[in-house]
């Protein structure tokens, strides 16, 4: 099946709105359950085969609104390289966002921490907006948790573990990510 046919199927999933141009690298996975929503804006790329990313990636793009009032919105000129986007509340991705190869971006916990209802149970578990603002690069394998905003224009290291704000142009690396850089307007270093 070409990328055309796979581009034009993806745009019509149910509870998503895309703007033009969506390119599709194989199949993502796009769940968005009723009385939740999905926006992306113009020109969204979902590379979901190893075979269109130059690290490869270990699974599809994930794009899954999972309750009922859950709101994703996706900017302009957002690419995707085998991430995971999970939404209980809110997520807000900004323009030009580049999310790397298998990075995670996720708003809740998922499940309980308490032991007993954790495998069964879905309410009570904690949600927080989390914001990523314009012009940022989110490295491979990189995970930005639940009530996180990100800065115009910071990078998030590979591999790093954001778990509280990160400054506009500021670079951060490590678990827990930490400021390790600034980023220069214009500039393709960052100084220390």
């Amino acid at each position: 099946m070409t990328r055309w046919v796979q581009s034009a199927l993806v745009r019509r999933r149910k509870g998503f709105t895309f703007g033009n141009g969506v390119s599709v690298y194989g199949w993502p996975i796009l769940r968005c359950v009723k009385g939740a929503h999905v926006h992306a804006g113009r020109n969204l790329v979902l590379i979901s085969e190893s075979t269109y990313s130059a690290v490869g990636v270990a699974h599809a793009c994930v794009i899954d609104a999972l309750q009922p009032g859950a709101t994703i919105l996706i900017g302009d000129d957002v690419g995707m390289s085998g991430a995971s986007v999970c939404c209980a509340s809110s997520v807000t991705i900004g323009d030009r966002v580049m999310l790397g190869a298998d990075s995670v971006i996720t708003d809740t916990d998922l499940h309980p921490v308490h032991i007993v209802p954790r495998r069964h149970e879905t309410r009570g578990v904690l949600a927080a907006e989390v914001v990523i603002e314009n012009d940022v690069f989110v490295g491979m394998r990189a995970i930005i948790l639940k009530g996180v905003h990100v800065g115009e224009g910071a990078v998030v290291g590979a591999g790093a573990v954001v778990t509280s704000a990160v400054p506009a142009r500021s670079i951060v690396a490590g678990s827990p990510a930490r400021v390790v850089g600034a980023v220069r307007r214009g500039a393709q270093r960052y100084e220390k």
